[in-house]
């Protein structure tokens, strides 16, 4: 299939979705619910996920149609070395809205990438008629399409997606990986000036992710602690 052809079922996949009836949900804190397993995931801290998640999401559970929830598992799950139940959980995703929608895209994108399925990436996350970035407003479809093309060995189609996606997010955990790129590419042309830019900004960025990382672990385990020095 054509990636244009790949692309054109998943939007398929979700525009039937979003026409799909509501099911009722049990009552459920859903907001604090999803906050604390995003921090968990990015804290590569799965065992909540994984033990709450896949009864949430599958079958009758409250969250079956929520997108972000079914994104958040199947990325847990994937990260745990459980690959089929995660394709199978992001294979029969029916989100009910256009949030949920893109999660799922993204979370499919995210597999195929650590796959190394490169043209399943780009034909979820960007459009090669327009050249432009699907989900644009996603810093992490950005980072997605720019490891695609770099993969690929595309540096220069992945250069200006990386440039952007350090003024979308630039206190993302992906800005220390993203700059490394960067003077990675400006070496290879011999531009050591750029080079030491993105060098010193990705450096500066991983030191404030590092001590973010370090104060959101110790306020989990002693809340009253004072920062890490």
């Amino acid at each position: 299939m054509s990636l244009a052809g790949v692309a054109i079922v998943l939007a398929l996949g979700c525009v039937q979705a979003l026409s799909a009836e509501a099911q009722p949900e049990q009552s459920l804190d859903r907001a604090g619910l999803l906050a604390r397993w995003r921090e968990d995931f990015e804290l590569d801290q799965l065992d909540r996920i994984l033990a709450e998640g896949p009864a949430l999401v599958s079958g009758g559970g409250p969250l079956a149609h929520d997108g972000e929830a079914l994104a958040l598992v199947a990325r847990a799950l994937f990260a745990a070395g459980r690959e089929g139940t995660a394709q199978s959980l992001l294979a029969t995703a029916r989100p009910l809205d256009e949030a949920g929608c893109v999660a799922i895209e993204l979370a499919r994108a995210e597999i195929a990438l650590a796959r190394d399925e490169l043209e399943t990436v780009l034909a979820i996350v960007y459009d090669a008629t327009t050249r432009s970035v699907r989900r644009a407003r996603s810093p992490d479809a950005w980072w997605l399409a720019a490891q695609a093309f770099a993969r690929a060995g595309a540096r220069d189609e992945a250069e200006p997606l990386l440039v952007h996606l350090l003024e979308l997010a630039p206190h993302s955990v992906i800005v220390p990986s993203a700059c490394h790129m960067l003077a990675h590419n400006a070496l290879a042309r011999g531009d050591r000036e750029r080079a030491q830019r993105f060098r010193e900004q990705g450096e500066h960025a991983a030191r404030w992710q590092a001590v973010f990382r370090a104060r959101r672990i110790q306020l989990r385990a002693h809340p009253a602690d004072p920062l890490p020095r």
